[in-house]
């Protein structure tokens, strides 16, 4: 896509394309207003699993992968397949009406690209706690059974949708571990109606988008000489118990792993692990807990640091727990541990 400033000369707004989330059939998208019915949804809490890395630097497996998951534990709204391709560059925008059974609650809109063979790629996606609907400076309980407004503008994006293809856009109300859940399980009803909508700032294409050169290999500095000693590859592990309904995202961050610095002879060794726990239908049950470490080693010196935290939470508090150990010479030389509890306020 070559344009030649930002934003776009002819400005985005003039050219959005509206689409209507409608109830009928499974859920669709259509140039037309839906006639107001409703689509109820409760969150599951293991949604969000295939969300991808919350901290992701472009490793393998930091990127969400096929979306058919999610958006079966989502409601999802599909267009036909597209006669002819579609490219958008912008914010796209959406408005839901909605209406909660909890003073608390949350969305998480996906705008996904689904294949003509049924894989539905990741384009954009954002999430709103819908107690801040009015503003993040102030909490604003939802009135359960009564309907409220909610706009969020997703993550801007290029990106073309191909003939053939089709646009859908999930919502759910639940997205671990990106999001952490409200204390009870929330029933969410989307009223599909005129004011329910996506709005898709959609690209005219320019004659210069073929003249656009391919994007160069990636340029990198020469760096420190070093001998890599051993090393500690990135893994993100999901584990799903079927029988008791839990699921675990084990992250383990490649920082380097165990190396030498051959100029200076220093020893760098170093580990960074986040594990996400948290039971079906249970939101009390969500739990992080993380583990690091740094160690130097020079001569007859070597000191070492290792941290760890947790994080829980109750109906009306989030719970941390922190603590830190320094040794030098394999010698303890500082310990300690912080305790603190953080006012949910709409959280």
């Amino acid at each position: 896509m070559a344009e030649p400033c930002w934003p776009p000369p002819e400005g985005l707004a003039s050219r959005a394309r509206r689409l209507y989330l409608l109830a009928s059939g499974n859920g669709e998208l259509a140039d037309r207003p839906g006639d107001g019915a409703r689509r109820s949804h409760r969150g599951e809490e293991t949604a969000g699993l295939d969300a991808g890395a919350l901290t992701a630097d472009g490793g393998f497996g930091d990127w969400p992968g096929d979306q058919r998951g999610e958006d079966g534990r989502s409601l999802s709204f599909t267009s036909e397949p597209l006669s002819e391709a579609v490219e958008i560059l912008g914010n796209p925008w959406v408005r839901l009406t909605v209406i909660s059974d909890r003073p608390g609650a949350s969305v998480v809109v996906r705008l996904c690209d689904v294949a003509p063979q049924g894989e539905s790629l990741l384009v954009t996606r954002d999430l709103l706690n819908l107690t801040h609907r009015d503003g993040h400076d102030r909490v604003a309980p939802l009135v359960p059974g009564e309907a409220a407004v909610a706009e969020l503008p997703l993550k801007v994006i290029a990106h073309r949708f191909e003939a053939g293809h089709r646009i859908r856009l999930s919502v759910s109300t639940t997205y671990w571990p990106w999001m952490w859940p409200h204390p009870e399980p929330v029933t969410l009803d989307l009223c599909c109606g005129e004011n329910s909508f996506l709005e898709l700032p959609v690209r005219s294409p320019r004659a210069s988008d073929a003249d656009l050169a391919p994007f160069g290999p990636p340029e990198r500095p020469a760096g420190i000489a070093t001998e890599v000693l051993a090393r500690r590859p990135t893994q993100r592990i999901i584990k799903h118990d079927l029988a008791g309904g839990s699921a675990e995202v084990f992250f383990d961050w490649d920082v380097g792993g165990n190396f030498r610095l051959v100029d200076a002879g220093i020893e760098a060794d170093g580990s960074n692990v986040t594990t996400y726990r948290i039971a079906a239908g249970q939101p009390l049950s969500a739990e992080v807990h993380t583990e690091q470490s740094a160690a130097l080693r020079f001569a007859d010196l070597g000191v070492a640091v290792e941290a760890t935290g947790r994080m829980s939470a109750g109906p009306l508090a989030f719970l941390v727990t922190l603590g830190l150990d320094a040794r030098e010479g394999g010698r303890r030389v500082h310990s300690r541990q912080w305790r603190f509890a953080f006012p949910r306020n709409g959280t």
